[in-house]
């Protein structure tokens, strides 16, 4: 009797396991809203496809000098005392804000925006892509309006990022990252 319990129970394990199989896998699959949320996050980490850097100095070494540059103060949220900066870059078919940490002398990217179509993307979502291309490699977005598509990135990654459409084409990628 005990064998026989002892098989059940194994028998009912590894149909458990069949039917959660695909819960591991680590290829992207759409989600239930219809979404590839493993291509929206890998999209939302990499951002574009070339190096930008991770602080002020990196990115004008990756990118050349800026075409135009502004500079704004900024109270931090954390130290009302401190006073800290957001960097405006203008580059060709690029914009970028950066926001400088004065205490940890730390640089965070808070927008990236591009515009031009000379700038590799991921998954070859460049300005320029067809929505439907868009739709195939991302799915849904969480927002869709004639001119605009956003997506959410998960709670993980956290940031969300934009499409600007005219027409079936991409003309504007836009990344918002979330910091604390």
């Amino acid at each position: 009797m005990k064998k026989i319990f002892i098989f059940l129970f194994c028998l009912g394990l590894l149909s458990c396991l069949k039917d959660n199989q695909g819960a591991n896998n680590t290829s992207p699959s759409p989600s239930a809203e219809g979404q590839n949320i493993d291509n929206i996050d890998q999209f939302m980490r990499q951002g574009p496809g070339f190096p930008l850097g991770d602080s002020l100095a990196e990115i004008r070494k990756n990118l050349g000098r800026p075409l135009r540059e502004t500079v704004e103060d900024r109270q931090n949220v954390h130290d009302k005392n401190q006073t800290d900066q957001i960097y405006k870059l203008f580059y060709g078919g690029l914009y970028l804000e950066v926001y400088h940490v004065t205490e940890m002398n730390r640089d965070l990217i808070l927008l990236l925006e591009v515009t031009g179509d000379q700038y590799q993307i991921a998954f070859g979502l460049a300005v320029g892509a067809l929505k439907a291309k868009v739709r195939k490699v991302l799915g849904k977005p969480n927002d869709e309006k004639p001119t605009l598509w956003r997506y959410f990135a998960s709670d993980l990654i956290m940031g969300a990022f934009e499409f600007g459409l005219q027409g079936d084409r991409a003309v504007s990628i836009k990344w918002y990252y979330s910091i604390d």
